[in-house]
């Protein structure tokens, strides 16, 4: 697998050991490659992958059955989440889409009307963009951070991140601009040094300093890097 999704599975794994046995479920599902990982590591007693369009959902199911999982995976063509089931101790797994249609999908799966103790499950997201809505959003459902990591895989940079439901998430210590754009553990993986993190914000600053002219909200989050910056180098 790549790099990025190395990193995906290394969160479901770590994500694991919060809950009891239970299922994967991957959402636009990468032809099944995180979930044969997971099956393979017993990290997923089963697995549900999704995808939107049946031509990648054909190759998953083919992957699936070629690793020697026809049975211990399920292979739906839906939008999301769009008609699956959840159960207690699922991991939700949604890695490569835009943060706003992440947010769509968790909207329409918290709003179902059989979804499990959202304290029995977790959450893996890798978006492509939008994070800071992201974070917000589940903040605001409270989902709290449990780890985020950097990522640069073939010159491109990824955040993967945890959530668990907190109830009420206290980040009293951040700012709205700060949670949403350095992210509360990237943020401490920043201060303690991590190479990973250290070299995301300073990508950051670049392609935040070109929306800066035009937007309050990024200019604020550079000054906020830029100032950790001078803090932790002095």
């Amino acid at each position: 697998m790549s790099a990025r999704l190395d990193l995906v599975y290394e969160h479901i794994k770590n994500a694991r050991k919060g809950l009891g046995a239970g299922r994967v479920v991957d959402v636009g599902s990468d032809h099944g490659h995180t979930a044969i990982s997971c099956l393979e590591s017993n990290v997923a007693t089963s697995a549900v992958c999704t995808d939107i369009n049946e031509g990648p959902a054909k190759i998953c199911r083919a992957n699936l059955d070629c690793a020697g999982y026809k049975d211990k995976a399920a292979v739906v063509v839906t939008d999301g989440l769009d008609g699956v089931k959840l159960e207690a101790n699922d991991i939700i797994v949604i890695s490569g889409l835009g943060g706003l249609n992440t947010i769509d999908i968790l909207k329409r799966t918290f709003s179902k009307t059989d979804l499990p103790d959202k304290k029995t499950l977790a959450l893996v997201l890798q978006p492509q963009k939008t994070i800071e809505e992201l974070r917000l959003f589940l903040r605001d459902e409270g989902f709290a951070i449990t780890d985020e990591t950097a990522v640069k895989d073939q010159g491109f940079h990824y955040v993967v991140m945890t959530f668990v439901f907190a109830g009420d998430v206290d980040m009293k210590e951040l700012s709205d601009i700060e949670y949403a754009y350095l992210g509360p553990v990237l943020r401490k993986k920043y201060i303690s040094g991590d190479p990973d993190a250290v070299e995301h914000y300073e990508y950051l600053i670049r392609t935040l300093q070109d929306r800066a002219r035009s937007n309050d909200e990024c200019r604020e989050a550079v000054e906020c890097i830029l100032r950790l910056k001078e803090k932790t180098t002095i």
